[in-house]
């Protein structure tokens, strides 16, 4: 079986691979670097994040609660587990910790918030060497944005990614949410305030 403490081990492990380590850059004013997910992997050894199987949101794979610091993935299936997917998302949610972490009190972008995780999974995906295969506008603005940051991190700062690429990622991101909620009979707020992590 599948438990709680398996999924614990299997976030720690992608928090502490190689692939997350090679992460840096700055989206939005966010800066996401190698070693924030190796702290909030410290903070998880200290509960001072919680992991549960179950999602608020019947539609999500994943969430990050930033009232409860608690990482929720849906699957208890241990086969998905094992999947470039499962880290992919592994990695996406925990980016949406490391923002509440580095920002408390601050009010962020709902739309910078989804686009910085989803770049962060990108960068993770490429690392790993996963196909990038989806066309569109938006996954070509994420591929390129990924690959920049990736050349760019061995030879100094992180890259700054272009605030018209965050903004295009971003309010794409957005309009999904906007139908899904609406669907749902509810409303998206645009700007989220985060609550930090208490160390």
């Amino acid at each position: 079986m599948f438990d709680e403490f398996m999924l614990r081990v299997k976030v720690l492990d992608v928090l502490n691979s190689t692939p997350c380590r090679k992460i840096a850059f700055v989206a939005a004013g966010m800066s996401i670097m190698g070693y924030h997910y190796r702290y909030l992997a410290d903070l998880i050894n200290r509960c001072s994040v919680d992991i549960r199987f179950g999602t608020v949101d019947p539609s999500a794979n994943g969430e990050y609660d930033d009232k409860t610091d608690t990482l929720r993935f849906k699957s208890r299936d241990p086969g998905f587990y094992a999947t470039n997917e499962s880290r992919a998302l592994i990695v996406h949610e925990c980016t949406h910790a490391i923002i509440d972490l580095a920002h408390p009190g601050g009010l962020v972008r709902r739309a910078d918030n989804e686009a910085t995780a989803w770049i962060a999974e990108t960068i993770y995906r490429m690392l790993t060497g996963e196909k990038m295969t989806k066309t569109g506008d938006f996954y070509e603005s994420l591929y390129d944005v990924a690959g920049k940051a990736i050349e760019a991190a061995p030879k100094g700062p992180p890259l700054v990614i272009d605030p018209r690429a965050v903004t295009l990622i971003g309010e794409t991101l957005r309009g999904g949410d906007e139908v899904r909620a609406k669907a749902a009979g509810k409303i998206v707020p645009d700007v989220e305030r985060m609550s930090g992590i208490p160390y």
